[in-house]
């Protein structure tokens, strides 16, 4: 098991660490609390993200 901080996690996804924190409080994204400090598993992260996958809609039907 491969566990990322909160910097590392910002850095891999590209975004703010204020966000990670905001979902986690929202508990929209998986964590581990460890001694107080918080802490993403890699591959639980990676299964998340493919949860969050969307297929495009058509704007319109070609007939």
């Amino acid at each position: 098991m491969k566990l990322l901080n909160v910097a590392q996690l910002s850095e891999f996804l590209n975004i703010k660490k204020k966000t990670i924190y905001d979902w986690c409080h929202k508990q929209q994204i998986p964590f581990i609390k460890v001694g107080g400090l918080l802490r993403f598993d890699h591959d639980d992260i990676m299964r998340w993200l493919q949860s969050k996958k969307r297929k495009p809609r058509r704007a319109f039907e070609i007939q």
